[in-house]
């Protein structure tokens, strides 16, 4: 979360109106979503690569890592669609149990392979925004645009609260290890143990430190946080939702129609 929060302001794309930024990555999730196409997937993943790594100047080790994250959870999601049980005769069987067969067929496996790239591409599109804008444009660009005011404040509380865990979490891990905390195994896993029994206590006695401070301050439900946001030019608006629309028309007319890899 912190090097995420780092990348973000150190992008070269850090300075880009955060309003064309929601545009385009919200337009091309959205396109990859409704085309549910293979090729249509993989032309965005290769698009956020690009303005990623390439324009926003990302490490790209750093970048698979962070891609590495959600992949874990989309294999896992990915097989329980691919691999079905029950009783079949037309198709591949892979294991015999006694009340049935895990088997995989051809429509099963091609609608687990466009499951995979459609959600990895959607992610891509997330990843997109959130290692080139930091979290507090984001949230004042909401705000602009009328979000309920319950939300965003949901929304600022959580985010610092996150980073009020593991500042708590690294702090009790740092003096568990100047104790020899994590010496061999057995101590390793006493020490994880007895981290995680004390870190949400303290979490929370620090969190409800910060709350009280800011109702000394006069906190009354609402966050007010002085805007450094420019509102996006009307050219600027349209020449981005042109170019949204346009590779959308591209990939449903052109790409979408493509066979399936």
């Amino acid at each position: 979360m912190i090097m995420m929060d780092k990348w973000a302001y150190s992008s070269k794309l850090r300075e880009r109106n955060p309003y064309s930024k929601l545009l385009f990555g919200v337009g091309n999730l959205l396109i990859c979503v409704l085309c549910r196409s293979n090729v249509v997937s993989l032309c965005i993943f290769l698009i956020m690569l690009a303005l990623v790594v390439l324009i926003g100047k990302m490490p790209f080790r750093a970048y698979l890592r962070l891609l590495c994250i959600p992949l874990i959870f989309l294999v896992i999601s990915t097989i329980t669609v691919i691999f079905e049980v029950g009783h079949v005769e037309s198709a591949k069987i892979l294991v015999s149990l006694a009340g049935g067969h895990i088997y995989m067929t051809k429509w099963s496996l091609t609608r687990g392979i466009q499951l995979f790239l459609s959600s990895f591409a959607s992610v891509t599109c997330l990843y997109f925004l959130a290692v080139t804008t930091p979290v507090i444009d984001m949230i004042q660009v909401l705000r602009s645009l009328h979000l309920p005011k319950i939300v965003i404040e949901l929304m600022y509380l959580i985010y610092r609260f996150i980073f009020l865990l593991l500042e708590t979490g690294n702090a009790i891990v740092v003096a568990q290890d100047c104790r020899l905390g994590y010496k061999d195994r057995k101590t390793s896993v006493q020490s994880t143990s007895k981290m995680a029994a004390v870190l949400f206590v303290r979490a929370y006695q620090k969190a409800d430190a910060l709350f009280c401070s800011m109702e000394s301050r006069g906190y009354d439900g609402d966050l007010c946080v002085l805007s450094t946001i420019e509102r996006p030019r009307v050219p600027e608006v349209i020449v981005m939702l042109a170019i949204t629309l346009l590779e959308g028309i591209v990939c449903y007319y052109f790409l979408g129609n493509m066979p399936a890899i």
